[in-house]
């Protein structure tokens, strides 16, 4: 869509908004996932009783090596996400949309930000530790604020700019086929025999 005709115009705002809303939930996002590893490592050593047979330079280690993978893995997502095209794989998909309370029903997003739950796991099975046994497993959305931004809010608003977008988009498609239709009609009916 070039950047002068009337359906960017009537869509740019949206598209700002949309941009606006995902850089901030990718912020977040990358954040918290930067953490995560040794949060969650830390949660299955308290409870494991498997933990009291590792040394303390064991769990030093394991401390060093969760905190390594959080910033290399969030560095990665960073990356990921920045780019439009994991956020906007629900376009023209209204159905998918309606029911989105959260990022785990964005296949596109979920899938980069769940790809720590592998690394988590060998790092948990290396030193013994149990898998995650909660339901869903893995790694959970934030509820909490994260550099004054919180992400189920973002969540909502994201889903809203979404449908907006794709309601406009539909009305726009709309309006240009009934303008195209009309003007093959005026062609029609000027030309000559």
């Amino acid at each position: 869509m070039s950047a002068n005709t009337p359906d960017s115009e009537i869509l740019q705002p949206i598209r700002r908004r949309l941009a606006e809303t995902t850089a901030n939930m990718t912020r977040a996002l990358v954040e918290d996932l930067a953490s995560y590893p040794e949060r969650e490592l830390q949660r299955r050593f308290v409870d494991a009783e498997a933990a009291d047979e590792l040394t303390d330079a064991q769990v030093t280690q394991l401390r060093k090596q969760a905190r390594e993978l959080g910033q290399r893995f969030s560095s990665g997502v960073q990356i990921a996400l920045s780019r439009p095209e994991p956020w906007e794989a629900l376009l023209g998909q209204d159905s998918e949309i309606e029911d989105i309370k959260s990022l785990r029903a964005v296949p596109a997003v979920w899938m980069i930000v769940s790809a720590i739950d592998g690394e988590v796991e060998t790092l948990a099975k290396s030193v013994g530790l149990p898998p995650d046994l909660r339901t869903p497993p893995g790694y959970a959305q934030p509820m909490r604020f994260i550099q004054r931004l919180h992400l189920p809010t973002l969540v909502e608003h994201y889903i809203r700019d979404l449908r907006e977008y794709a309601r406009l988009s539909s009305e726009l498609q709309v309006q240009t086929a009934e303008q195209r239709r009309r003007s093959r009609a005026e062609r029609w009916s000027a030309s000559q025999d």
